[in-house]
């Protein structure tokens, strides 16, 4: 049919130019005949005027079985299953055409006249009929025509036939409509619909002589998003019909829940040709859905056979939202077989609206005043079983039974309810009804002088007559259409539109067993207004349904999605230790203030319970009388003391270590009476005071008693020998703790000697503690060290709370993720994959990745994570998806092992012509680059690299290295193993494990291996990145010590200004924490060095994989990101495909696109064009309907 239509196409406008234009040309006695389906003409409802308007009805809905034996011409036959409801349509033409007759001021001295002919729901039927109403119809090659016309006549209205009509008013398919506008579009030839909706048919560029009495079905599918908006309805299921009608409503109604929390579930389609098989498709996904409620955009009979698969599949309670075109079908209201499934059913409605007197004007009908009324006889026939009088008209295809008996003439249609009588369902007989009128109007306009206040077309023309009525002259008159309706309502155009007026339904249940149609609702324009308390719903309690993924969060708990999942479908984690949400569907969890924690909800911040120690607890009198016993003990042995300082005995003891022992010592029992009671502001103050003296008093104390404790280590070291040592050592692991709990923060000598700044050595691994525990050797004591990290890139590091002695000296994954989102983005890439490692690292990244290109049309068309421990299998999982996915642009975020065995895999697989994009963990791995393996696979790779700097003099050091002048480095004495395959001369090789060496039966060196001229992963210059993180990391820790051991006059800040100036062996790393905070320096390179809390500003290289001669891979500089400026040479990057051009898939081109079913936004099926028309590349763009234009379109990119 599809090759049929377009060569019909292609003819149409030079029939037409034969059959409607005076082109001058002399014609022929002799004429032949191309139209074969004369007969199609005889079913039409007609009267004769002066003016006469055309109008297709859809009388019967199914197509005949199609001739096949290919030996009579091809021509369309009469069509089946006739209906009843489109009947009573054609009487809406038949009586606004006598109401206007009558009317004295409407058309004045003009009869009006009507021909409808049978649209049967089918393009073919429905441009053929089109073709006979505009040329006449039934021609002939008598070119003379009427006697009583005027030589004025056009030579289309001479032609003998009927007279052909200035306007069709038709047809109800929204295809169909498209397809008559195209065409009498170059006629001007204008065309009001009476139930097209499709939002295409408002592009005024397209169809300029379009009109409609209906709303767009922008306005419906707007309704509808807000429905499901306003009763929580955030996971619902849509079955289109696979049209225009369908496509388009549901792209809109995607357009609306954007951004409202709203998901489609799943999305079918079904089409008329394949009614009972995609009727049965779509049903399996209702039933395999989780969402309760479905969005129907079909016609009744699509949604009929829809409803019999329900039935026959006992698929009940779901909750349909009904769209126009069936919400108010009385053959599925009355069917008692959809009771169960149908019941509830809540839809928006075309507006209801009276017409004085049609209801007594279609039961007043009757076979015997209208003999050549074949539809009424067919209506008859169905109606009453019997056949009348006149049914000869009638042929045999259209009666349902040839040999029905003939009637009695009693029947008659007062007192029948069916869907032609019904009053009820003036609805779409409404907007015929408007379109007539809106048709007269114009007529009225275009026939009337411009002395009596009517326009003209043309204001220099005279007075049309109604012989002469030219259709692209009344097309204009149209456009200025202004009048009253007789329920003083103002009717006009905007453009082919009129302001949006919907009834709201519901289908509610009768005692009969039936359904009825009750109106709970109005929508006027964006107003929405509707009555919650009379909707029937389908469930047992007649509550509104839940229909969603997931119940929303309760408080206590924040939203987390799930990898791979519309945001509808979500997890529901509890808040943290300190954090609360208090609120339904929290998206995260708020920090609770200073002094107040979360209660065990985690639905409130409740005030931390004061907790101290009493003087009237069995613990605080305890220790009070301890403290004040041992003071006084203490003070007496110091009384005794001074009593007898001049004894032998106590000079022999050292008099002055002895003093100082006991004064401390007493000390300490009274301050510890400071921590006992409740605490207040200047409790607190006093207890910070009393721990900076006890500090200050005990260093010099313990000082002087681990030098005592050394003699004596000494000493038992000559007593026990080789035994001596460890006993000392054990002794002062035994001691320094004493000490340590006389002074509770800890000592300042072990802190000098012991503190460790501890890295984090590998990017994708995390620091979960924000205070490391450092165990010195010698002692016992834990202290909160400080972390300067050169390559840790988890944007979580970054939080200030939870990690205040954190640093870095790379950039935040923040800023890495930001770049290569605007790199897709860039590129017109907007189905990507991405493979990340599972951890952290990957996860973040990936989280940060897919928020920077929400909203921008860009989309995951994967999403995969590789493990370390199982690398193997998750590479081979993740190259599956690769290879069955059609993105072509893979995103990478994994350490250079991981990406080492994804890319052997891809190798193994041959899967190749895929560009990727790589994070800065293995964009720079010379041992990927150097790989000739991978050369097929990894040729092209763009990724992110941190910056690369010069260390003057770092290459000249890394090559004078050798293991003779490095005795003690076991790590020099590996890597020499590895990379000269021998074992170091020198005795320190015995330092080096069987463990780690490659081969511990390896020879001996020759001593005449160096790093100089040698070229490896260790002297590559090229690589000076990672190693500049950890040079600046050295600095940065330089800086903030030299601030710390300076002097206040020295223009050297302190952590407590008033403190004096701290001493090499006394660096406490709390205050070397406020030193770091405040850094600030000049590097070597002229560059400004700081913190921004524990970042550093983002600066990034922008790599390539380019290949070079040799067959291997080299890392070429193509751009730089300095902050949010990316900077990037697109002519110097080298891409993976043969002709090194940018990744694009091979679509045609072509402007109009719609989403396709259960897929993301950038999913689109591509509509061809109309003959002679492309798409604009600014509409393709924007994933809307593309305006059609004679220019090109741009080449689409990977999609």
């Amino acid at each position: 049919m599809s090759s049929w239509l377009t060569l019909l196409r292609t003819a149409i406008p030079l029939v037409l130019a034969c059959l409607l234009w005076d082109i001058g040309m002399v014609q022929t006695s002799v004429c032949s005949r191309w139209d074969h389906s004369v007969e199609l003409d005889d079913y039409a409802l007609s009267q004769e005027g002066d003016v006469v308007i055309g109008g297709l009805i859809p009388f019967h809905n199914i197509r005949p079985n199609p001739d096949l034996s290919f030996r009579l011409p091809p021509h369309l036959q009469s069509c089946l299953n006739f209906q009843g409801s489109m009947l009573k349509r054609a009487y809406a033409i038949v009586f606004a055409v006598d109401e206007i007759n009558r009317n004295p001021y409407l058309l004045p001295g003009v009869r009006l006249g009507y021909r409808i002919l049978d649209s049967c729901s089918q393009h073919p039927w429905s441009l053929r009929a089109a073709l006979t109403l505009v040329s006449g119809g039934d021609l002939s090659c008598d070119s003379t025509g009427p006697a009583n016309r005027s030589d004025k006549t056009p030579v289309h209205a001479r032609i003998s036939g009927n007279t052909p009509v200035s306007v069709v008013i038709g047809d109800s398919a929204s295809t169909s409509t498209i397809i008559l506008a195209k065409t009498l579009r170059p006629f001007g030839v204008p065309v009001i619909s009476y139930e097209a909706s499709c939002a295409c048919l408002s592009d005024r560029r397209e169809f300029p002589n379009f009109f409609r009495t209906i709303p767009s079905d922008v306005y419906q599918a707007r309704t509808m998003a807000r429905l499901a908006w306003r009763f929580g309805w955030t996971w619902v299921g849509a079955i289109v019909a696979d049209n225009d009608y369908g496509r388009l409503a549901i792209q809109v109604f995607e357009e609306e829940i954007r951004g409202t929390e709203v998901c489609l579930a799943f999305y079918e389609t079904i089409n008329r040709a394949n009614l009972e098989k995609d009727a049965k498709r779509a049903v399996n996904a209702i039933k395999g859905s989780t969402a309760q409620v479905i969005v129907v955009f079909l016609w009744y009979t699509d949604t009929e056979a829809l409803f019999r698969e329900l039935v026959r599949r006992n698929v009940t309670n779901r909750q349909f939202l009904a769209s126009e075109a069936w919400s108010t079908s009385v053959d599925l209201l009355r069917n008692p077989d959809f009771f169960v499934v149908a019941r509830g059913v809540l839809g928006v409605a075309i507006r209801s609206a009276p017409i004085a007197g049609f209801d007594t004007f279609l039961r007043s009908l009757y076979t015997f005043n209208r003999l050549r009324d074949v539809m009424l006889i067919e209506l008859w026939e169905t109606e009453f079983g019997c056949r009348p009088v006149n049914a000869s008209l009638l042929s045999s295809a259209h009666s349902p039974n040839p040999s029905l008996v003939s009637c009695s003439g009693a029947e008659t249609l007062e007192g029948v309810e069916s869907s032609f009588t019904v009053a009820s369902q003036f609805r779409v007989c409404y907007t015929v009804y408007l379109a007539v009128y809106a048709a007269a109007h114009a007529l009225h306009s275009l026939l009337s002088c411009p002395n009596r206040d009517s326009p003209t077309w043309v204001p220099s023309s005279a007075c049309s007559v109604p012989y002469d009525v030219r259709p692209v002259e009344l097309l204009q008159h149209l456009k200025q259409v202004n009048f009253t309706t007789k329920m003083g309502e103002v009717f006009y155009f905007t453009g082919a539109d009129i302001p949006a007026v919907y009834d709201l339904v519901n289908w509610q249940a009768t005692p009969q067993g039936f359904m009825k149609l009750v109106t709970i609702g109005r929508v006027e324009g964006s107003d929405l207004h509707i009555n919650e308390s009379e909707i029937q719903w389908n469930t047992e309690l007649n509550t509104v349904p839940a229909s969603v993924c997931n119940e929303r969060c309760p408080p206590g708990t924040r939203v987390a999605s799930r990898k791979g999942e519309p945001v509808c479908c979500f997890d529901c984690v509890p808040c943290a230790e300190g954090e609360f949400s208090n609120t339904t569907g929290s998206m995260q969890c708020e920090h609770c203030p200073l002094e107040f924690w979360s209660n065990n909800n985690r639905t409130a911040c409740v005030p931390r319970q004061l907790e101290f120690l009493s003087f009237s607890d069995t613990t605080g009198v305890t220790l009070t009388i301890v403290a004040v016993c041992g003071a006084l003990a203490t003070a007496a042995v110091f009384v005794l003391f001074v009593f007898h300082r001049h004894t032998p005995l106590v000079q022999a003891n050292n008099s002055e270590l002895s003093f100082l022992l006991l004064l401390s010592l007493k000390l300490c029992f009274l301050c510890s009476l400071v921590f006992i009671g409740r605490p207040s502001v200047w409790a607190c103050r006093i207890r910070q005071v009393n721990a900076e003296f006890k500090r200050i008093t005990t260093i010099p104390l313990q000082s002087k008693f681990m030098s005592q404790l050394d003699v004596y280590s000494e000493k038992l070291l000559k007593m026990f020998q080789g035994r001596g040592g460890e006993l000392g050592r054990r002794l002062k692991s035994v001691m320094a703790p004493i000490c340590t709990s006389m002074h509770p923060e800890g000592s300042g000598l072990d802190e000098t000697s012991k503190t460790a700044i501890e890295e984090t050595t590998v990017g994708i691994y995390v620091i979960k503690d924000h205070a490391a525990s450092v165990e010195p050797e010698d002692t016992g004591i834990v202290l909160e060290g400080v972390k300067i990290s050169y390559q840790a890139t988890c944007a979580c590091l970054s939080d200030r709370r939870e990690f205040p002695n954190f640093f870095r000296t790379i950039p935040s994954d923040m800023y890495q993720a930001r770049t290569m989102a605007r790199l897709v983005w860039r590129f017109g890439w907007t189905w990507v994959g991405a493979i990340v490692a599972d951890n952290d690292y990957g996860r973040l990244a990936i989280q940060i990745f897919e928020e920077e290109i929400r909203g921008t049309g860009v989309c995951l068309a994967f999403f995969e994570t590789i493990n370390r421990a199982n690398q193997e299998r998750d590479a081979k999982r993740a190259v599956n998806v690769v290879k069955s996915s059609t993105a072509q642009v893979i995103v990478v975020i994994m350490w250079y092992t991981e990406t080492t065995a994804l890319l052997r895999e891809l190798v193994r697989r041959n899967v190749t012509n895929r560009q990727f994009l790589a994070s800065e963990a293995w964009s720079t791995s010379v041992d990927l680059l150097r790989n000739p393996d991978f050369f097929v696979v990894a040729r092209g790779v763009l990724g992110v690299a941190i910056r690369s700097a010069p260390i003057a003099g770092f290459e000249a050091y890394l090559r004078s290295l050798y293991p003779t002048n490095h005795l003690r480095d076991v790590m020099l004495m590996e890597h020499w193993e590895t990379e000269f395959g021998c074992r170091p001369v020198t005795m320190n090789a015995s330092l080096l494990s069987s463990a780690h060496s490659p081969n511990p039966s390896l020879v001996s060196c020759s001593g005449a291996e160096s790093m100089e001229g040698g070229e490896s992963s260790v002297t590559d210059a090229s690589q000076f990145r990672v190693c500049y993180t950890v040079y600046l990391a050295v600095y940065a820790t330089a800086h903030a010590l030299h601030s710390l051991l300076s002097c206040p006059n020295r223009d050297s800040p302190t952590w407590v200004p008033s403190s004096a100036c701290s001493a090499p062996y006394d660096v406490r790393p709390v205050e070397l924490l406020q030193h770091l905070k405040r850094v600030n320096f000049t590097t070597k390179l002229g560059e400004m060095f700081y913190f921004t809390g524990a970042d550093i500003p983002a600066v990034y290289d922008l790599v390539n994989w380019q290949a070079t001669p040799q067959g291997f891979l080299k890392l070429v500089t193509i751009g730089r990101v300095e902050g949010s400026d990316l900077l990037i040479n697109e002519s110097g990057i080298q891409w993976n495909t043969e002709l090194n051009t940018l990744y694009s898939n091979s679509l045609r081109q072509c402007p109009r696109r719609r989403t396709p079913k259960a897929k993301a936004i950038p999913c689109r099926h591509f509509i061809p064009c109309q003959q002679a028309t492309a798409g604009v590349g600014k509409n393709i763009g924007a994933g809307s309907v593309a305006q059609a234009t004679s220019g090109g379109s741009p080449p689409f990119l990977s999609y």
